[in-house]
């Protein structure tokens, strides 16, 4: 099947004799065609194109495809000798990736982004498309990628009803299928409703569950003050490490319940080996996702020949972690409550009325430990450097801290810290600047329609660009700055529009269950280590502005894999 594309040549100035070739199908690749209007043939009345011209196809990038068409126009004078006229035409990717459905120029285009998307740089990339090209582009064959508000909403809202792409199938560990990874919107409804209310507001706030949060964050400050010696003032802790471990027993007793969960701030062997390599496996996880067999065998030749057996095992440790504790929990149902994920899961059922499987339970768990673990340790880590980097609003954050009410353990009650709106302020601020997501929250076009005046056939994979969102200058004034204060100060459209751009948990339909748990830990550990240390960057340490910049890994890693900090007890600076 032939695809036109529609678009119009901008002739160069002077050229009165141009014209365009219309029939050029055995030249370009199979299944496209070039489609102008015959108004635009040429400039003169007899014009018409040669016999003999030909065209090359040039791409260049993914943001444009560029023909370069060689014509002989013909003059009714024969006397005039025919001048060959080369030119070279420019049209956005959009008119040509978007649409082309032929296999072999999807497969050829397709690797260059690819390429990007390997080599960590994706989602810059893209970003930067649209700064260039618009609010909607092809960045490949059959791949679009939006900016707009407008077509964010349609792509992510309930009533757009677009399915998830095959991208997602990656992400399956026990051969099935969990709330993260189904695609169908049905199927994604129906499996929402067996777990939803555990991870409402409602649940969450409860004794028995903020309680084991506040404990390990109070924890977590004395591990990082243990590193001080007797007469040290100051030390430089990589926070990116603590923030990982806190997160990760969150998530584990959150999925699992307290019998079963791990106790790596308390630095269980078992635990903290788990959670070793965690930033490698992370950074190698884009090729497995675009060439699997080749991460295989990186992975497999590297512990052959280096020795090390624990290269790129850290999702091997953990699916064999989770199916150890499960078979505990299975044996001893009794120990499982209502507090766990897991409680909620064995008393689901599937839409047949079957209890579900021991392999679907555990891929229900596996998922949620995993993204809970990684979106909260880097909001942590990203939001700790943030306030390092702006002492301003770090001191600020800290006198209003010290003016919340206290519980019994010296810290602001759980109540306040969740109210506190400088506390929110910066928390979202860091969200903003440094997206938590690798920007593949990729759907399927369910039908043919127009997206902001762009038609688009069903089958194409579209998302939205979360840095061009998250940056754009129409919601947010400066909008590469740390600039907490927006969140203040905005009017009530203003600060409208900005949260609507705003996206750390995702949009509409498929919103993270568990945002209401992360922004509990993400504050409750913030607060505390404001309040009791002062952080600031060390520049002695590998840390800095560029090791800070985040890759796209499917978490967004920053590129040092580390964050490194100096802290110092608020306690002894007041001393002198």
């Amino acid at each position: 099947m032939t695809t036109v594309i529609s678009t119009r040549p901008d002739f160069p100035s002077g050229e009165t004799d141009a014209v365009v070739v219309h029939h050029v199908d055995e030249l370009l690749p199979d299944g496209v065609a070039i489609n102008y209007h015959p108004a635009w043939y040429g400039t003169t009345e007899h014009a018409r194109p040669s016999a003999e011209a030909h065209a090359m196809d040039h791409y260049s990038g993914l943001a444009r495809i560029e023909l370069e068409y060689t014509c002989s126009p013909y003059r009714e004078d024969k006397s005039l000798k025919p001048v060959e006229l080369s030119y070279q035409h420019s049209t956005p990717l959009i008119t040509f990736a978007a649409l082309v459905q032929s296999w072999e120029a999807g497969n050829l285009s397709a690797l260059w982004v690819r390429s990007y998307d390997v080599r960590l740089q994706r989602n810059r990339k893209i970003y930067e498309w649209h700064q260039q090209y618009g609010d909607i582009i092809a960045i490949a064959p059959g791949q679009v990628s939006v900016s707009s508000l407008s077509c964010t909403r349609e792509i992510y809202s309930i009533a757009g009803r677009h399915p998830k792409s095959a991208y997602f199938d990656h992400f399956s560990t026990y051969g099935c299928r969990c709330i993260f990874t189904t695609r169908g919107c049905r199927e994604h409804r129906m499996m929402r409703k067996r777990t939803f209310q555990l991870y409402q507001p409602k649940s969450i706030y409860r004794p028995s569950i903020i309680e084991p949060i506040r404990t390990l964050a109070s924890a977590t400050i004395r591990q990082m003050c243990a590193r001080m010696g007797a007469h040290q003032k100051e030390v430089t802790v990589n926070v990116l490490t603590y923030c990982n471990r806190f997160s990760f027993d969150n998530s584990t007793r959150l999925a699992l319940g307290a019998r079963h969960s791990s106790h790596a701030m308390k630095g269980s062997p078992l635990d903290t080996w788990m959670l070793d390599g965690w930033e490698e496996s992370e950074l190698w996880d884009n090729l497995a996702a675009n060439v699997p067999l080749l991460h295989s065998a990186v992975k497999h030749l590297w512990r052959r020949f280096s020795g090390d057996a624990n290269f790129l095992s850290n999702d091997e440790r953990l699916q064999q972690w989770t199916t150890e504790q499960l078979d505990l929990a299975l044996h001893e149902p009794h120990t499982v409550t209502k507090d766990s994920l897991l409680g909620w899961l064995l008393e689901a059922k599937s839409e047949d009325g079957a209890r579900l499987s021991r392999s679907e339970i555990a891929e229900e768990i596996i998922d949620n430990i995993l993204a809970a673990q990684a979106t909260v340790t880097l909001a942590l880590t990203f939001s700790l450097w943030d306030l390092a980097c702006n002492s301003q609003w770090q001191e600020m954050l800290r006198e209003e801290l010290r003016r919340l009410p206290a519980g019994e353990d010296g810290f602001p009650t759980f109540e306040s810290v969740i109210a506190a709106p400088i506390l929110d302020s910066c928390t979202r601020e860091s969200s903003r600047i440094h997206p938590l997501s690798s920007g593949h929250a990729e759907r399927v076009v369910p039908i043919k329609k127009l997206y902001d005046g762009v038609m688009l056939p069903a089958g194409v994979t579209i998302s939205a660009s979360t840095l061009a969102l998250h940056h754009s200058a129409t919601a947010f004034e400066d909008p590469y700055s740390y600039r907490p204060g927006r969140w203040l100060q905005a009017e009530a459209a203003q600060r409208s529009l900005m949260e609507k751009h705003h996206m750390p948990f995702g949009y509409g339909a498929r919103f993270c269950l568990g945002a209401t748990f992360a922004l509990v830990q993400i504050k409750m550990l913030v607060a505390f280590i404001v309040l009791r240390l002062e952080l600031r960057p060390d520049p002695s340490s590998p840390t800095d502005h560029h090791s800070m910049d985040q890759l796209d890994t499917q978490n967004a890693l920053p590129r040092g894999l580390r964050c490194d900090l100096s802290i110092r007890e608020i306690d002894l600076l007041s001393q002198g």
